[in-house]
């Protein structure tokens, strides 16, 4: 099936349709495709990232898809001498363990041609006193990704997005001043979607911005 413009309309998963970039990447790919959004909370179809079996039900229930999105929005920003244990488990479980599972048991789901786009959030070297766990986490992702590549089946993609710090995140945690809004990334994420690389950690500076 194809657009009025003779584009393929795509059925998409998109996990973490709930949060800043989620919400509006959903917005506008909904224009062109087929786009099943999955949350945490009110979103019609839920899971929960941190447990495989939950991942594992969703794509039973949803079937064979296009491309598969993942924009986490759960994340715990805090100060080394302020972490909890619960703190680290949430990051691991949901942003590296969660989306690496995602890749693991979508991949029998994903049809040829399909892409799996991750997201690592915020760049590993970006250097924050609250951004301890997610640093670490951002890191290993990057590297999963580019060994989960050699890996896929032929023809499936697999690519993580990494946008700069977001200007509603320093906002929503008080993080200071600056950042980059939120629509000004959301191309990278199109770019993961249409473009032809796999293995690849996608910045603004990939795509020319």
């Amino acid at each position: 099936m194809s657009d009025s413009e003779g584009r393929a309309r795509l059925k998409i998963l998109l996990l973490g349709a709930g949060g800043t970039i989620g919400s509006t990447l959903g917005a506008l790919l909904e224009a062109r495709h087929e786009v099943i959004k999955v949350g945490h909370g009110h979103e019609e179809v839920t899971v929960d990232m941190a447990t495989p079996e939950s991942l594992q039900k969703l794509f039973a229930e949803i079937g064979p898809v296009d491309a598969v999105i993942s924009a986490p929005n759960v994340v715990r920003l805090s100060k080394i001498e302020e972490l909890l244990k619960e703190d680290f488990a949430a990051s691991l479980n949901n942003r590296l363990l969660g989306q690496m599972n995602l890749v693991r048991y979508g991949r029998t789901y994903l049809r040829e041609g399909g892409a799996f786009t991750l997201t690592s959030a915020i760049l590993p070297d970006y250097d924050h006193p609250a951004n301890t766990i997610l640093s670490a986490v951002n890191a290993s992702l990057h590297r999963f990704v580019s060994s989960a590549a050699l890996k896929l089946p032929p023809g499936q993609r697999v690519n993580a997005v990494c946008p700069p710090m977001l200007r509603e995140t320093v906002e929503r945690f008080g993080l200071g001043t600056g950042g980059t809004p939120v629509a000004q990334v959301i191309p990278l994420y199109v770019h993961a979607l249409e473009g032809d690389e796999t293995g690849q950690v996608i910045t603004m500076g990939s795509i020319g911005h």
